[in-house]
């Protein structure tokens, strides 16, 4: 082990002496928690880049209160997982900057001056955050503020949790269908298939309001947007279309001369 790598050891060693005393357990580069309703768990990770060598190392942490509950957003052919991540993102983005932190240890850097900088960040940010998150109700809770949040109104995710949420809290029709033609304007402008965007809003109506099915093609009426059979339709029509044009070049390109 190079005298960086060292240090970063024991700059996770400290970590582990700080947060033992939390209620945290070490499992390899990260740091757990689970709270005693055994409904959320608290989460943070250690991660280097793809650069670092014996050398060099830089690295940074993520911090995550996670639960057992699966999201609204994830597939059916998402695999499922034992708990997923509800709350909690990269630790600069939770400091005052909110921008992306990293750290590099090289040889002349102190692990002692580090470890402190470490832990007082962790104390300051990382543990004051996950400290919200006590059930899988102060989750849900702060989902749904995500979705009234400018800095997140484009995340097609969140996008998807709201429409959820506005059926499981029995929002009235006007409010679910703002919510279903949200899903498809965050999703166009995400890159995301029209076909998916609304076999995925099927699948949630079905899911958290089945009575309310009706609401896709009465909210695609009302702005012109086309339901998913139709959808369905258009891309068979132009597939056909584009065999048609590769026959006639191919029939040219054979054609003797």
């Amino acid at each position: 082990m190079s005298p960086v790598q060292e240090k970063y050891e024991l700059i996770l060693q400290r970590v582990d002496a700080l947060l033992a005393p939390e209620g945290f357990k070490k499992s390899g580069r990260c740091f757990r928690k689970r709270l005693p309703q055994a409904e959320v768990r608290w989460s943070i990770c250690f991660q280097k880049t793809r650069h670092s060598t014996a050398g060099e190392i830089d690295f940074t942490f993520e911090v995550r209160a996670e639960s057992k509950e699966r999201p609204p957003w994830c597939e059916d052919y998402v695999p499922r997982e034992t708990w997923y991540g509800g709350a909690g993102r990269r630790i600069g983005h939770l400091m005052p900057k909110k921008d992306d932190a990293w750290w590099e240890i090289v040889d002349g850097t102190s692990a002692e001056v580090l470890s402190a900088q470490i832990n007082e960040v962790l104390i300051s940010y990382a543990l004051p955050f996950l400290k919200q998150f006590q059930t899988e109700q102060h989750l849900s809770v702060y989902h749904r503020k995500l979705s009234d949040s400018p800095e997140w109104k484009r995340n097609y995710p969140v996008a998807i949790d709201a429409l959820a949420y506005a059926l499981f809290d029995k929002k009235d029709d006007a409010e679910v269908e703002k919510r279903i033609n949200n899903v498809r304007h965050v999703g166009k402008i995400n890159g995301a298939d029209k076909t998916v965007i609304e076999a995925t809003i099927e699948r949630v109506l079905k899911t958290y309001g089945p009575e309310r099915a009706s609401l896709q093609k009465q909210a695609a009426a009302r702005i012109g947007f086309p339901g998913f059979g139709k959808l369905l339709e258009i891309m068979i029509s132009k597939l056909i279309w584009v065999l048609i044009r590769l026959i006639q070049k191919l029939a040219r390109f054979f054609a003797p001369k």
